[in-house]
């Protein structure tokens, strides 16, 4: 099923002249790879699925160390994710 929906998907992109996506959303990145979701850290994950090559995967750091429980992704394309929202300061007078 991992296949059929990824093939699926690049189909359709293919169709629409998308050559890449940026998936950010859980049931996205599940859809589009086979990577089950993180309930408790949404938000801290990214994909970025291609048309034409392998996606490459961005996921925290507890996950990315697991990453050999999903061998189907290639060891090349993952990423630590980096979430800089804690840097962000608000300016009241802005």
């Amino acid at each position: 099923m991992r296949e059929e929906r990824a093939t699926k998907l690049r189909e359709v992109m293919k169709k629409n002249g998308v050559a890449a996506c940026l998936l950010e959303r859980e049931d996205n990145i599940r859809y589009a790879t086979g990577l089950p979701g993180d309930a408790f850290m949404p938000g801290l994950r990214y994909c970025l699925f291609f048309a034409e090559h392998e996606p490459v995967i961005w996921e925290h750091a507890g996950r990315y160390e697991r990453r050999d429980e999903w061998p189907w992704v290639k060891p090349e394309s993952w990423r630590i994710a980096r979430c800089w929202l804690g840097s962000m300061r608000y300016r009241g007078d802005c």
